[in-house]
C-alpha cells in the first residue's frame, strides 16, 4: 500500500484562489479535491515508477467495442507509438 499524500504537488495562490500545476498537460488548474488526487497519482507515476511524462495522458477519450459511447479516462499510460493503453486510471 502507498500513500498518495507523500508525493509532491506544486501549488500556487492567485487572488486567494488555489491552483495546482499539471506536469503532463503543463498548465495550472483550479484546485478541486478530485484534481488533487489525480495530480498526486501522476506524481506517483513520475517519481515512484519513473514513467516518462511523454507516456502519460490525462483526460483521454477511450472507446471500448462493447460500449457505444466513449468515456474519458482520468489517466492513461501507453508505450510510445502504441494506441492501446497499458494502464487506465479512472
Amino acid at each position: 500500500m502507498f500513500d498518495l499524500a507523500a508525493f509532491p504537488l506544486a501549488f500556487r495562490v492567485v487572488d486567494k484562489t488555489l491552483f495546482l500545476w499539471d506536469p503532463v498537460r503543463r498548465k495550472t488548474l483550479r484546485y478541486r479535491p478530485e484534481e488533487r488526487v489525480r495530480q498526486q497519482f501522476i506524481s506517483f507515476l513520475l517519481f515512484a515508477l519513473h514513467i516518462p511524462r511523454s507516456l502519460i495522458g490525462v483526460e483521454v477519450p477511450i472507446r471500448f467495442p462493447q460500449r457505444k459511447i466513449p468515456f474519458r479516462a482520468d489517466i492513461i499510460v501507453s508505450e510510445a507509438g502504441s494506441l492501446d493503453p497499458d494502464i487506465i486510471v479512472e
